[in-house]
């Protein structure tokens, strides 16, 4: 029997098995995982946790699933929610219009989020419109000259905002519309002083931002203005459609690339992903105008546990990098990053590159660890002993980040063995640091190597620091015996 409290009153019990009964059951699981007979039922490998040995079993009659590895369970609805994003009202419209079967409407208080999807359905089709309009010119060439083309601009969605406070009003207007819907989910904006009603988007190129199943629940806009003092980029507020923090522009078209080459590409913008999938890379996703979540993360990690992060090189780019990293360590991540050729980005590297030597660019991406510790030797003497101390309390805070322990402890090894430190004496310190300490509290050694015929003070001062800090000790120890 199905149970779901979720849109209680909108299904009844008879309409959901009715619409399990018309479900090819095997074929709907068979999408994540490859299955077997075995007995009654059907097993494979579980599409929630990596493993060797099939434990994911599927029950035909009945549409359940469980893993005996993972202990993950459920019925078809619940694993399409899981699996897709779906809301549980979502994954049965999606199974019941496979199945040809007709599905009740939402009534009472579900009818304002039905409004609100309707006006943004709206002002999407009004934005593609108008990118092939006459007043969609400028758009088109400015597209063009980012060597985006046309089919991908129609499969993605793309459209235009004309400049003007008020197209998109007019537009509604015509079609005799409630405004309210298009304020709540923020396409128009009110003048609180005046009570007047204007366009959010105007003169700019708009990016569809789609939840994971791809309906559309927001938009961003690249401003074609020339104006130095406005912001480049605007998009959608937070609505009860949308979200920027959980949601990742792009993951509805990238999720099979990704599950299929079995990591994730994370990019800074909307034209790096565009530019990427022109190239042939179909794994690539991106934030929305926000910096990365620990929630985009979550939404990630339905499909793949592996990230390469591919920002611009500069100091910026470096900085969003280890922004992003902490989230997906967090969440259970194996992270990589990858840098683009001296003085390009991800957008040029699609642009200048054929697919080849692009995948070659991402496929070089080194584990986080072996990444910090290459770009701190480029820039400071790490192997000294202030050099070392810096280095070690700059990286606990992503140690302390993983959440699995053995993982932390692995880390933790690895730093230990690169030079040549005792994994105790790492340990103690990167767990000392969840205190607190900034760069500039813990960089107290002079850079400024001291000359003096006072060995005696020199002794003490060093004698001083090793019983502070054991890990100084340990490096004397190695510089000065070995």
């Amino acid at each position: 029997m199905i149970n779901q409290k979720s849109d209680r009153g909108v299904f009844s019990q008879d309409f959901l098995e009715r619409v399990v009964e018309a479900t090819n059951i095997i074929a709907i699981y068979s999408k994540y995982t490859t299955l077997k007979k075995s007995g009654k039922n059907y097993m494979g490998l579980c599409p929630f946790h990596r493993e060797k040995t099939p434990s994911f079993s599927v029950d035909p009659d009945r549409g359940l699933f469980y893993c005996f590895g993972c202990g993950k369970g459920g019925n078809i609805f619940t694993f399409l929610m899981e699996k897709e994003g779906f809301s549980f009202y979502e994954a049965v419209e999606y199974l019941a219009k496979q199945a040809g079967i007709p599905v009740p409407r939402r009534r009472g208080a579900l009818s304002r989020n039905e409004a609100q999807n309707r006006a943004v359905e709206i002002a999407y089709e009004f934005f593609r419109k108008q990118l092939f309009s006459p007043s969609g010119e400028k758009a088109r060439d400015y597209l063009s000259k980012r060597g985006i083309k046309s089919q991908l601009i129609r499969e993605v969605g793309v459209g235009f905002a004309p400049d003007g406070w008020d197209n998109l009003l007019k537009y509604i207007k015509t079609r005799r519309l409630d405004t309210k819907p298009f304020e709540e989910v923020g396409l128009l904006v009110r003048n609180p002083e005046t009570g007047s009603v204007y366009d959010r988007f105007r003169n700019g190129i708009i990016f569809p931002i789609r939840s994971v199943s791809g309906r559309v629940v927001g938009f961003a806009m690249r401003t074609l203005d020339d104006d130095p003092e406005k912001p480049k980029y605007i998009n959608s507020p937070d609505s009860a459609l949308y979200h920027k923090g959980k949601i990742l522009f792009g993951l509805d078209r990238a999720k099979k690339a990704i599950r299929q080459k079995g990591f994730a590409v994370i990019v800074e913008g909307y034209f790096d992903v565009l530019s990427l999938w022109q190239a042939g890379i179909e794994n690539v996703v991106a934030g929305c105008g926000t910096a990365f979540t620990s929630d985009h993360a979550q939404a990630l990690l339905r499909f793949t546990d592996e990230a390469v992060l591919f920002f611009d090189g500069d100091d910026a780019g470096i900085a969003a990098t280890y922004r992003a990293l902490i989230p997906l360590l967090s969440s259970g991540f194996i992270a990589k990053i990858a840098r683009p050729p001296e003085g390009l980005d991800p957008d040029d590297v699609a642009r200048k590159f054929p697919k080849q030597k692009v995948e070659e660019i991402v496929g070089k991406a080194t584990d986080w660890l072996e990444f910090s510790v290459e770009i701190a030797r480029k820039t400071e003497a790490i192997e000294t002993v202030e050099g070392k101390i810096r280095l070690v309390d700059r990286l606990a805070k992503y140690i302390n980040a993983i959440g699995d322990e053995m993982t932390k402890a692995l880390y933790t090894k690895r730093l230990a063995e690169k030079f040549k430190l005792s994994e105790s004496s790492v340990a103690k310190r990167i767990a000392k640091s969840k205190e607190a300490k900034t760069f500039a509290e813990i960089d107290t050694v002079s850079k400024t190597p001291v000359v003096s015929d006072k060995y005696a003070k020199i002794e003490l001062e060093l004698i001083s620091m090793m019983i502070a800090n054991p890990l100084v000790g340990e490096i004397v120890d190695e510089e000065l015996f070995e």
